[in-house]
Formats: structure tokens, sequence, C-alpha cells
């Protein structure tokens, strides 16, 4: 596992990884040059693909599933090495149910933090804070149907009847609508 963190290189290795690099200590990243097979890219924000790239072996491929943007990379850091570099989605329900299951076969688990649906500001707070490890998963049950939007949410239902709390659906015709 790569990491920019010497913290949550031990944090890795209390959750079961077998090996970590500091991937900005030069001397660290030196130990995996050429070594790899497979790079599964998952950060998030732009960055250089570059020492990732070196970490692979003949033939070794870089799969890019974390940033959504441009990525900038040197053909020759491709050719030497024959080097490939992929993507993958997160694939649909179907893929997506395949992969819980086996999760739940083999007794994987996601670490999370529980955090009331009211909170939810909070937790947006904290992610640009980038404050988060993890997940965060949000307690629906505790929903009480109130339609305004959460701090932070655009209400991209506003001014649609349904979603407008002053307006009593379930009700039929008004008193005062009928002549």
């Amino acid at each position: 596992m790569f990491t920019t963190s010497s913290a949550k290189a031990e944090e890795a290795r209390g959750l079961g990884a077998h090996h970590t690099v500091l991937s900005t200590d030069d001397a660290a990243m030196a130990t995996v040059r050429g070594g790899l097979d497979l790079v599964v890219d998952c950060i998030p924000v732009a960055h250089d693909p570059k020492p990732y790239l070196a970490s692979l072996a003949l033939d070794g491929a870089l799969c890019l599933v974390g940033h959504l943007g441009s990525v900038s990379i040197e053909t020759v850091d491709l050719l030497v090495g024959r080097k490939s570099v992929t993507s993958s989605g997160s694939g649909g329900r179907r893929s997506t149910q395949e992969m819980l299951d086996f999760c739940g076969e083999h007794g994987i688990t996601a670490q999370v933090e529980v955090l009331p649906s009211a909170f939810v500001g909070t937790a947006l707070d904290r992610l640009e804070a980038g404050d988060v490890r993890y997940r965060f998963v949000l307690e629906m049950s505790d929903l009480t149907g109130d339609a305004t939007p959460a701090r932070g949410l655009p209400n991209r239902d506003a001014g649609h009847p349904r979603c407008d709390p002053t307006t009593d659906q379930r009700a039929g015709p008004h008193d005062d609508d009928a002549q």
C-alpha cells in the first residue's frame, strides 16, 4: 500500500496490509521500483502518476480508479517496461451485488463512522477539511420526512409540489377550492 502518511501506514498494517510504502520517501519508493505487477491507484485528487509507473515491473499495469479528471503521462514511461494504464468503473448493480456477496461470504467489512442524519452538515464540513477516516454512513432511521434540505446540500426538488412541505398531498381538494 502506498501512502503519504506514516500514521496511515501503521494503521494499514494494523488492518492487515503486508507491506506499506511512504510515497513521499524517495528511498522507500526505490525499494519497489520495477517490482509490482499491478498498482490500483485510488487517489481521489490530481497527482503525478510517474512514481507509480516506475514501481511497475515488465508488462505491469497502473489501474486508475480514484481521480476522475485529466492525467498526464509521458509515453516513454509506458514504453520502457511495456507498461499499461487502465481504469475501471464501479460497476452496475449486479457487479456491486456480487462484490457485496463476496465480502459477506469472506467476512470482509468496511471501516465506517456512523453519524445521525442530522449531522450531515458536520459530515460535509469534515469531508472538506479532510478529517475523515474511510467512510461516513448516515443513519437514516431517524429521518422525520421533513423536506427541508440539509445545510450545504442543494434542494434539487425545490418547487416540485410533491417535495413542498407546506403542501399536504394526502388531502383531497381543499374546501375553499370547491365551488
